[in-house]
C-alpha cells in the first residue's frame, strides 16, 4: 500500500513543472511536504488515481530523520549535515520499495534509485519554505545553493513568526505573572486541574452547585454556564487562548476551589499553602490582567489561524498582516479592550450598555465589582472590588507596550518590500478595491 501511494506521488512529481517543498521541524525529525502543479495532460483515470484537486496536488513526501547518533555527527556544521540528510532523503524517496533479482548476484538486491526522477525534482523545485529558525534558514539557503539550482523563492513559515510576536505579552511583569501562575510554573493552576481528576470534578461540582457553595445577595445565579474542560499544550502559545478565557470567566468557582483546597486538612501542607498563596494572588488587578490576556490570545489566535492552514493564499498575506496590525492598534494601543465592546448588529466597535457581547476584559471588570470573602484555613481573604483607576491605567499602558512590541516584530518579519508584499498584486480583493 505504501508503495502504491508513493508511485502515485511520483507520477505527479515526474510531470510537474513547479514544485514547492516545506520543512516542518519537530525535535529531531522534519516533515517534508510538497505542492506541485498538475499539467492538463494528466487526465482521465490517472487524474483520479493521483487524487489531485483542481490544478495542484499537495501532500507529504515523508519524514526525514535528523537525529545525530554518533559523536562524529556533531563535528560537521548543522547546515552541511542538513543538506546531506535532504539529499539522502530524496534518494530514498526516488528509490522504489522492494528488491529485485539481478543475474550474477547472490539473492535479491535493493532496487536502484530513479536518477531521472531525482534530477527532475532537483531541477523543478522553485520554492522552499522552513519553520523560521535561524539554523533552519542557514540549512535552507545552503540546500538551495547545493541541491535546488532553480529555486525562485525561499520563505519562512508565517505562522511560526506570528506565534513569536504573540509571546510578547509574556515579557511584561504583570501579564508574565498571569502566565506563570496559571500555566507555566510548577503546580500552576491549569496543569493541576488538568492532571487531577479530583480537582477537575470538584471544579465542575462547584459550578453546578453554586447556590449551596456561595450565596450572593441580589445575584441568584452566580455561575451561568458550566465549563468542564480546561486543557492546553504548554509548548504552543495559541493553545492557551481558550483556557485563559475560560479561567477569566469562572474566577468565582476557581477561587472557591482554591479556598476549599486550602481549608481541607486532608491535603498535604504544601498543597494547602500553594492554594492559599494563589488565592491571595487573585486580586482585582491580577484578574483584570487575566481577562486582558484572554482577549490578547483570542484576537491574535484568530489571525494566526488564517496562516496556520494547509493551503494559504500567499497573495493575501500583506492584507492579513496589515489587518492584524490595525486590530492591535484599535483594541490594545487605543485602549478599546477596557472601554468598548463589540456590537454584532453594527459589525464594529461601538459603545454599548448592559450585558451585550463584548471583550472578556470588560466582562471580568464588571464581575469584579462584587466583593467576596473566602476562608483559607480559617483566615479570611477579601477578594475583588472595583478596578482602581491607577490599576486600569497601568494595565492599559502595559497592553500598549506589548502591542507595540508585537507590531514591530510583525513588521520586521513581514516588511513591505518582501516577496509576500510584491505578490499582493494577485490579491483580487485589493484589485477590486483599487478600481
Amino acid at each position: 500500500m505504501a508503495e502504491v501511494m508513493r508511485n502515485r506521488i511520483r507520477t505527479v512529481l515526474r510531470q510537474a513543472t513547479y514544485i514547492t517543498l516545506s520543512l516542518d521541524e519537530s525535535k529531531n525529525r522534519k516533515v517534508v511536504r510538497y505542492r506541485a502543479d498538475v499539467p492538463s495532460r494528466i487526465t482521465g483515470s490517472l487524474w483520479r488515481h493521483v487524487g489531485a484537486s483542481g490544478f495542484s496536488q499537495s501532500g507529504v513526501l515523508g519524514l526525514m530523520d535528523c537525529s545525530k547518533k554518533h559523536a562524529s555527527d556533531f563535528e560537521d556544521d548543522h547546515a552541511v549535515t542538513a543538506v546531506m540528510q535532504l539529499d539522502t532523503f530524496l534518494t530514498r524517496f526516488c528509490t522504489p520499495l522492494g528488491r529485485s533479482t539481478v543475474k550474477g548476484t547472490r539473492g535479491p538486491q535493493p532496487l536502484a534509485c530513479d536518477l531521472d526522477l531525482k534530477a527532475h525534482l532537483m531541477k523543478t523545485v522553485s520554492c522552499v519554505a522552513a519553520n523560521g529558525g535561524s539554523k533552519e534558514r542557514r540549512a535552507v539557503f545552503l540546500a538551495v545553493r547545493e541541491i535546488f539550482s532553480n529555486v525562485l523563492i525561499v520563505i519562512r513559515d508565517p505562522a511560526h513568526a506570528i506565534r513569536i510576536s504573540m509571546k510578547a505579552i509574556h515579557l511584561d511583569d504583570v501579564f508574565g505573572k498571569v502566565w506563570e501562575a496559571l500555566f507555566n510554573a510548577k503546580h500552576a493552576l491549569v496543569p493541576d486541574i488538568m492532571n487531577s481528576a479530583k480537582w477537575a470534578s470538584l471544579l465542575v461540582a462547584i459550578q453546578e452547585d453554586n447556590l449551596r457553595v456561595v450565596a450572593i445577595p441580589g445575584w441568584p445565579q452566580a455561575v451561568e454556564a458550566v465549563i468542564r474542560n480546561v486543557a492546553f499544550a504548554k509548548q504552543r502559545f495559541d493553545s492557551t487562548a481558550d483556557p485563559v478565557g475560560k479561567i477569566a470567566l469562572m474566577l468565582l468557582p476557581v477561587a472557591t476551589l482554591l479556598a476549599y483546597i486550602a481549608s481541607d486538612r486532608r491535603h498535604e501542607k504544601d498543597m494547602r499553602e500553594r492554594a492559599t498563596a494563589l488565592l491571595r494572588l487573585l486580586d482585582t488587578k491580577f484578574c483584570a490582567a487575566t481577562g486582558a490576556s484572554a482577549d490578547w490570545g483570542i484576537i491574535c489566535n484568530s489571525f494566526l489561524r488564517k496562516f496556520d492552514v494547509a493551503n494559504h493564499d500567499i497573495a493575501k498575506s500583506r492584507s492579513e498582516i496589515d489587518s492584524m496590525i490595525e486590530t492591535l492598534d484599535a483594541v490594545f494601543v487605543n485602549g478599546s479592550v477596557f472601554q468598548r465592546v463589540f456590537d454584532p448588529a453594527s459589525g464594529g466597535l461601538q459603545f454599548c450598555r448592559g450585558d451585550e457581547i463584548g471583550f472578556i476584559s470588560a466582562k471580568v471588570v464588571k464581575n469584579l465589582r462584587k466583593k467576596f470573602v473566602f476562608y483559607a484555613g480559617g483566615d479570611p481573604v477579601l477578594l475583588w472590588g472595583d478596578l482602581a483607576p491607577a490599576d486600569r491605567e497601568d494595565l492599559l499602558h502595559r497592553l500598549q507596550n506589548v502591542a507595540c512590541c508585537a507590531k514591530e516584530r510583525l513588521l520586521a518579519d513581514f516588511p513591505r518590500d518582501d516577496v509576500r508584499s510584491a505578490l499582493a498584486v494577485f490579491d483580487r480583493r485589493v484589485v477590486l478595491k483599487g478600481f
